[in-house]
């Protein structure tokens, strides 16, 4: 799986950092198959991103939206209003919260883009659905499942306290985990605090490569729960504007002090704009390879 990563901004976009917007890139059973792609989250700009890439809009099999916060989601309209203009006709496959499912539908409308006009079918997948067992097999051999976490706990605790009718949400959010011929990879998405990632603890390992979130998660508090798992790699996304300017190898060494003695056994850095990684198997994943332009 070829993971490269568009948008690595967190909340906001930053000036060298778009909406967070990865892309994960496979082959499928034969070595001549073409390869597809999974969109995990659409961060704004993400259609342009694509474009500027060269990653076809037509050869992505699935996006996964991990919650409702807008820059998660904030690029999907673009990718699937260019979808229709590059003239697709296979059906995209769209999971997301169940909660924002509707909304979303609602934002085609509003945008004229409606299902007869787009020329490709969409269907519309509860990411709830995916959350027990093996998860879902999409084109490419690529079993998915997803992870409740409670990133946004903090937003049904606003509600209760302040009193505000809160219409049925369901504050639903997610981690991915995404496996092909034995490489398996995890998606933070966004989690809840800056000890969140003691969220993954029940399928975060054995991982090839683990992508976390660094908009939330403390440095030192991740290098605690990294602390002698088998992750080969953990690349860090969805950058904190408070670690702009701060050099990466002074973020990595905050993560390996928090490790202490234990130590994390597998590499660490982060990721920026544009750059690819490769997962194969574990002790064998590549590293970045700079920009994908």
């Amino acid at each position: 799986m070829d993971i490269c990563f568009l948008g690595t901004a967190p909340g906001i976009p930053l000036p060298d950092r778009f909406g967070q917007t990865i892309v994960v890139t496979t082959r499928g059973d034969g070595p001549d198959e073409e390869p597809g792609h999974i969109l995990l989250d659409t961060g704004d700009g993400a259609s342009s991103l694509l474009i500027r890439h060269g990653i076809d809009h037509r050869a992505i099999r699935a996006i996964f939206i991990t919650h409702m916060h807008a820059d998660h989601h904030g690029g999907l309209v673009q990718v699937l209003k260019s979808s229709m203009h590059l003239e697709r006709r296979d059906e995209l496959v769209i999971y997301a919260p169940a909660e924002g499912i509707p909304a979303l539908q609602a934002y085609l409308d509003a945008s004229y883009l409606y299902p007869d006009w787009l020329g490709y079918p969409i269907r519309w997948e509860s990411l709830a659905a995916v959350t027990e067992g093996a998860g879902v097999t999409l084109p490419g051999v690529v079993r998915v499942r997803a992870w409740p976490n409670e990133h946004l706990a903090t937003a049904r605790a606003r509600f209760e306290r302040l009193g505000i009718d809160d219409h049925g949400r369901t504050f639903e959010s997610y981690s991915l985990t995404l496996e092909q011929h034995g490489v398996r990879v995890v998606y933070s998405g966004n989690l809840h605090g800056a000890s969140g990632a003691d969220e993954m603890a029940d399928y975060v390992a054995p991982a090839d490569l683990l992508i976390c979130e660094l908009a939330h998660v403390d440095p030192t508090e991740l290098g605690r729960f990294l602390a002698g798992r088998p992750i080969d790699q953990t690349v860090l996304t969805h950058i904190r504007p408070n670690w702009q300017g701060v050099p990466d190898e002074e973020i990595v060494a905050l993560v390996h002090a928090g490790a202490g003695e234990t130590g994390i056994p597998g590499q660490v850095r982060l990721a920026r704009d544009g750059e690819i990684c490769t997962a194969v198997v574990a002790d064998t994943l590549r590293p970045m390879i700079g920009r994908n332009a």
